[in-house]
């Protein structure tokens, strides 16, 4: 089955970046910046949300400099922050998602689709 294209590589993608760029010349908050990005571009909050957050977006560098680092580089997994539930500091250079915690949500997925 072929995998969907990260939001990087999407058609639309330097309309998004240019867009960012002048929101945040005119002085737009980061959640402010990905809520109208979602709303122009017709794509899910999250999609920027996370663009945000792995520092995609050069007018708005990333807070986590570790995701951010770890995505760039290619890789799937950094060490981030500690799990609140888990106690573990794996997690997905994707979306941010601890490691233990999407184990748990595919397996309630999987125990549900039965």
């Amino acid at each position: 089955m072929p995998t969907k294209p990260h939001v990087e590589e999407e058609p639309w993608w330097p309309d998004a970046l240019l867009r960012s760029e002048q929101l945040a010349a005119a002085g737009v908050s980061r959640r402010i910046a990905h809520l109208t990005l979602a709303k122009e571009f017709k794509r899910h909050r999250s999609t920027f949300e996370n663009a945000f957050n792995r520092g995609s977006f050069s007018a708005y560098p990333s807070k986590n400099v570790e995701r951010a680092a770890a995505w760039q580089s290619g890789e799937l997994l950094y060490k981030g922050a500690i799990c609140k539930r888990h106690g573990t500091t794996a997690r997905y250079a994707g979306d941010g998602f601890c490691l233990e915690c999407r184990k748990a949500e595919v397996k309630r997925y999987l125990a549900s689709a039965v």
